[in-house]
């Protein structure tokens, strides 16, 4: 995945920055508390192996606990500060019809799972998980392929790591979510 931050001379609204997403794609878009723009090219030949056990075990506790709601993985959200954010995959312990703009949700998720590529220094993502908990979201997961790790930020915790092949919880935001990375 790389990232590419671009400078704008007017802050871009929602609705600007959806139109800008449309003409960018398959670019993702996500719009900075400064204004700035960040054009994200996620790779096409990343292990999605992974990630999409990870996705299928959230979509099963999920149904298995018929709690809170999934959003698909265009759906970006709209956070307190003004920035834009486009997780790979969040959770939401509610869900509000009227909060939704043609793929943009205005509330914090309630969790976060985000890739960590080799582009992606510490201060960043340190910075990206300071803008979620600032905004409301409760946790947040980064997966790091190439470290074997995962990252765990949180409302009322400090920054846990956690190995490839140890069990992870995120039981303080979501009820009895179990996850192993392998």
């Amino acid at each position: 995945m790389n990232r590419i931050i671009i400078k704008t001379l007017e802050r871009m609204s929602p609705e600007d920055l959806l139109a800008f997403a449309k003409l960018n794609q398959p670019l993702l878009c996500e719009l900075n508390a400064n204004g700035s723009i960040t054009l994200i090219e996620r790779e096409k030949s990343r292990k999605k192996s992974r990630i999409n056990h990870f996705i299928d075990a959230l979509k099963e506790w999920q149904i298995e606990n018929n709690l809170g709601f999934l959003p698909d993985e265009n759906t970006g959200f709209v956070l307190r500060n003004g920035t834009i954010r486009h997780p790979i995959q969040t959770w939401l312990r509610t869900f509000k019809k009227e909060k939704y703009i043609e793929h943009l949700l205005e509330i914090a998720p309630d969790f976060v799972f985000e890739c960590i590529t080799e582009d992606d220094s510490i201060e960043l993502i340190a910075q990206r998980a300071q803008n979620y908990i600032i905004n409301g979201v409760q946790m947040i997961w980064f997966l790091d392929e190439t470290a074997q790790t995962v990252t765990v930020f949180s409302q009322n915790e400090s920054k846990k790591v956690f190995n490839f092949n140890e069990k992870m919880s995120a039981d303080s935001t979501m009820f009895k979510f179990e996850f192993v990375f392998k």
